[in-house]
């Protein structure tokens, strides 16, 4: 019977956001880093306390895995993170995870000073990045109603991510490429704060479509994003034309306006 290296640590709740605190001492497993998991999946939000007091770390593959889905699906909860004590290296670390994590890192030395951290309140600078990371994770293309199974209508306000494409843009425009030898596109835009490299390679995978769009209506297009279409508009067997208003756009792709 495989022993557990994390303890799980007594505390309170900040502001009403729990503090998860672990030890640990011996050698982790892919176990233990699923049943951290399983505590962060009963919260919206956390802050983070790990005390080291010995760390042998393993070599199995399996608590590799399980540490990156952890990084994945839970670390994006995270308010703070302290850590406490440790080898040299995990200090290392922690000035790179500072560095990048959209969420202060602090290693201490005591754990009285790393709960007294946690403890405090939110920076404005804090609160600013929290709210960042959300409107990033926040959905940021949603379908618009059409009537029409021939016209893939979108509208994109937001951090513009490669989930937005694989779960809205992609699943609308490849049902209608194979329900209709052609079809019209129709995108309204609200704002578009960014795009990330996942989000640009989805792109370039929907172009394969090009061929197979009869219409692309832009509105409210950003402007590099109008000057691209007038020089795609030239080369691509498509009609492209941007619009200030989503009723002209309509009017011109011949779909009855919608409240």
């Amino acid at each position: 019977m495989t022993t557990s290296a994390i303890t799980r640590l007594d505390t309170t709740a900040v502001a009403g956001v729990p503090v998860l605190a672990y030890a640990i001492d011996g050698k982790t497993s892919g176990a233990d880093i699923d049943a951290i998991q399983s505590d962060f999946a009963e919260h919206e939000r956390v802050r983070l306390l790990v005390r080291v007091d010995d760390l042998e770390m393993p070599a199995a593959s399996a608590f590799s895995t399980s540490l990156m889905k952890m990084k994945a699906d839970a670390l994006g909860k995270v308010e703070r993170y302290a850590l406490v004590g440790g080898p040299d290296w995990m200090g290392a670390l922690v000035s790179v995870a500072a560095a990048l994590a959209p969420f202060p890192v602090k290693r201490f030395e005591n754990e009285a000073a790393a709960r007294s951290w946690l403890g405090s309140a939110a920076s404005a600078d804090e609160v600013e990045d929290r709210e960042e990371a959300a409107a990033k994770a926040a959905p940021a293309v949603t379908l618009l109603p059409t009537h029409r199974s021939d016209l893939v209508a979108l509208h994109v306000d937001g951090y513009l991510t490669e989930e937005d494409y694989r779960t809205v843009a992609e699943p609308a425009i490849e049902t209608a490429a194979r329900d209709h030898e052609e079809f019209d596109l129709l995108i309204r835009f609200g704002s578009l704060d960014g795009v990330t490299l996942g989000a640009a390679k989805e792109d370039v995978k929907l172009a394969a479509h090009m061929s197979e769009f009869r219409r692309l209506a832009l509105v409210g297009a950003p402007e590099w994003m109008e000057t691209m279409a007038s020089g795609l508009g030239a080369l691509a067997p498509v009609e492209i034309k941007t619009f200030e208003s989503e009723s002209e756009a309509r009017s011109w792709l011949r779909v009855p306006e919608t409240a």
